[in-house]
């Protein structure tokens, strides 16, 4: 009889097949699910300087995504600050038709600066004229008991010098009755 092999026991130092390359096109098995409750491994750490891809590029017509909703309360960072040196963008221009938001309303109660103080030698603008035609405010009426400026003081009265030339008026005529002044 031929000794055959009872048991055959794995090759310590298997070869790999050199001609053998993996399947570009593998399937997956169906039978394997995802774990639903997977272990994160608590020794990998995020990477301090990642390094970006310098091939990708920013999508130049991006979709919103119709499910998100703008925060209704969003907290502003106490740590930002405005620039103190903000460069203007030549490419912007102002809207020349801008629309005003309706819902606005003037604050009925507004506070003045107390640190502003009136130009003391404003300019007219060139580009103001007069009204030709002013209405009046017919609810204004004038003040029945006026004050007077105290610091106005009258001018002084000064002797008027006769004039050395006088000319008569040529419309006046002499009275044809003239009335006798009685002594």
């Amino acid at each position: 009889m031929l000794n055959c092999p009872t048991s055959t026991t794995p090759n310590p130092n298997p070869k790999l097949n050199p001609n053998l390359k993996p399947n570009p096109y593998p399937k997956p098995n169906p039978n394997t699910k995802p774990n639903p409750n997977p272990k994160l491994n608590p020794n990998l750490k995020p990477n301090p300087k990642p390094k970006l891809n310098p091939n990708l590029k920013p999508n130049p017509n991006p979709k919103p995504n119709p499910n998100t909703k703008p925060n209704p309360k969003p907290k502003l960072n106490p740590n930002l600050k405005p620039n103190p040196n903000p460069k203007h963008n030549p490419n912007t221009k102002p809207n020349p038709k801008p629309k005003l938001n309706p819902n606005l309303k003037p604050n009925p109660n507004p506070k003045l600066n107390p640190n502003l103080k009136p130009n003391p030698y404003p300019k007219p603008n060139p580009n103001t004229k007069p009204n030709p035609k002013p209405k009046l405010n017919p609810n204004l009426k004038p003040n029945p008991k006026p004050k007077l400026n105290p610091n106005l003081k009258p001018k002084p009265k000064s002797n008027p010098t006769p004039n050395p030339n006088p000319k008569l008026n040529p419309n006046l005529k002499p009275n044809p009755k003239p009335t006798s002044i009685i002594t």
